[in-house]
């Protein structure tokens, strides 16, 4: 997220969760999914993580693949603001097999990069 604009992209969060209607799981995952990055941007990290995991929870009896992935990536990154490396990669490795299942080889080489850099900061930390 950029530097300085959290809370323009907080004002926009609050428009998506306004406009949500509270059965749509994908509207409601999608929300708290950019809540999250906020809240990770800010360095609230136990919070965004929160947010991302429930979003996450939201699609997974669902058939919106892309979407559950988009949404794992966005966990992996809160996750890894969080210094989870683990379980940050774990959901990067999750979201390429959605991905990769549904055929989006631009997102799913997205997915691959952002498991490398886990990987490679595993590593460095070990």
């Amino acid at each position: 997220m950029c530097q300085g604009r959290t809370a323009e992209a907080e004002q926009l969060v609050d428009v998506a969760r306004a406009g949500a209607p509270p059965d749509s799981r994908p509207a409601q995952a999608r929300w708290r999914s950019l809540l999250a990055a906020v809240h990770a941007a800010r360095g609230h990290t136990g919070d965004a993580v929160r947010l991302a995991t429930h979003a996450d929870r939201l699609l997974r009896p669902t058939d919106l693949l892309p979407l559950r992935a988009d949404i794992l990536i966005d966990l992996a990154s809160a996750l890894a603001a969080r210094q989870d490396t683990a379980k940050a990669t774990q959901a990067a490795e999750n979201a390429l097999a959605l991905y990769t299942q549904k055929g989006n080889i631009v997102a799913a080489q997205r997915a691959r990069n952002t498991c490398v850099a886990l990987t490679r900061r595993t590593q460095a930390s070990s």
